[in-house]
């Protein structure tokens, strides 16, 4: 018997995209959302719709907040140094869980977990420098960091042209190898934690799929038991009619 879900009510609709998605989220009983602090998607309507689709779907939620990742990006974005640019991304995560705060208030089994929080944690050290030895050895993982760079990279230029123009490509890239090297071990952390569906609304999680049900080196074990959702979300045209 097919199980019945509630109706999306909400401004959006949350579409999946079984084509860009690694595995059926019916699947599973917790839900993991990967919160990217400052991407509209991750704000407002859509964020309420997505809630509003998880409650009925899943019995756990996890919200991982990736603030302090995005130090990264404002380091090279605003010239600051790492520790400005930490504190900065720290400010910005702690103004957007406020601001989500009465949107997951009614749901039972929800918790929200700091990118700092992961950094915390004993095996954070060795899975970081397992990354740094994975990149120098594994061609494959290598040119997937390499690639996934210069995709990005075209990307925000060609979006925020005057903001890139004058900044130079070497510079990004060694701030986006640290930011994906980071991203992979803690990544390969919460899949070895627990098993769960990870939903996000842009492209592919890169550490989500690329070592997929595969055996990976040492410390990043958890890497090869990752699951990916993507989701999409579509103006609600019936939403506020009666």
């Amino acid at each position: 018997m097919t199980k019945q879900y509630p109706q999306q009510t909400g401004t959006y609709l949350v579409k999946v995209s079984a084509r860009q998605s690694t595995d059926h989220w019916q699947d599973f009983n917790t839900a993991r959302l990967q919160i990217s602090v400052g991407q509209e998607y991750h704000e407002g309507d859509k964020f309420s719709s997505l809630i509003n689709w998880c409650k009925g779907r899943f019995d756990k939620l996890v919200i991982c907040v990736n603030d302090t990742l995005q130090r990264f990006n404002i380091m090279f974005e605003e010239l600051l140094e790492e520790e400005l640019a930490e504190n900065r991304a720290i400010g910005l995560g702690r103004e957007w869980i406020d601001r989500v705060r009465p949107i997951i208030s009614g749901i039972e089994d929800v918790s929200l977990v700091r990118w700092n929080e992961w950094k915390a944690n004993k095996e954070f050290t060795k899975g970081r420098l397992s990354t740094e030895w994975l990149y120098s050895k594994n061609n494959e993982f290598r040119g997937a960091i390499d690639s996934n760079i210069e995709a990005i990279w075209k990307r925000r230029k060609s979006v925020k042209s005057e903001l890139y123009k004058d900044k130079g490509f070497e510079n990004f890239q060694k701030l986006s190898r640290q930011y994906l090297l980071e991203e992979t071990a803690v990544f390969s952390m919460m899949y070895e934690k627990e098993k769960a569906i990870d939903i996000y609304p842009g492209t592919t999680l890169f550490a989500a799929t690329l070592f997929k049900d595969r055996n990976v080196y040492e410390a990043l074990v958890g890497l090869g038991k990752g699951h990916f959702c993507r989701i999409d979300f579509k103006k609600n045209r019936s939403f506020g009619l009666n």
